[in-house]
């Protein structure tokens, strides 16, 4: 008489192993989303890093050798620098929420993008040291400057 040899899985066997299969896919789809995140947060992260040096870098270029830093308003500052007999002035101004320049009496141009939140600008003068604060999307930036008025 022959036996009748059967090789394969139980059922039992076959629903543990989908629910073994289940758990490590949604934890390899958990971990993978989080990481995604944590790549969006610090993208968006270094672009404001990125935006508030460009805006101090351009601050720090318009004064230099400058002979006067006027704060026009709170939100408001004006640079002049005399070279070659010739006035050149650079304002600075916040405006809903925005960064703008101007130059030389030109029309003001946004320097942040509509992105970018600029915020809390302050202005102080401490033992003859100019300085400059804001923030953009809640990261703070300085510029400091020995020239003011």
């Amino acid at each position: 008489m022959k036996t009748l040899s059967l090789s394969g899985f139980t059922l039992l066997e076959t629903v543990i192993y989908l629910a073994l299969f289940s758990i490590l896919l949604t934890s390899a789809l958990t971990v993978t989303y989080q990481l995604l995140e944590s790549s969006n947060r610090t993208r968006h992260t270094l672009g404001q890093v990125r935006q508030g040096d460009f805006v101090v870098q351009k601050i720090n270029a318009a004064s230099m050798g400058s002979s006067t830093i006027t704060v026009v308003s709170s939100t408001t500052i004006s640079i002049v620098r005399h070279t070659e007999g010739e006035e050149l002035r650079t304002v600075f101004k916040v405006e809903a929420g925005r960064m703008l320049l101007s130059r030389a009496g030109s029309l003001f141009q946004f320097i942040t993008p509509a992105t970018a939140v600029v915020s809390d600008v302050t202005t102080t003068l401490q033992n003859e040291q100019f300085t400059l604060t804001f923030y953009i999307d809640g990261t703070p930036f300085r510029f400091t400057n020995n020239s003011y008025e």
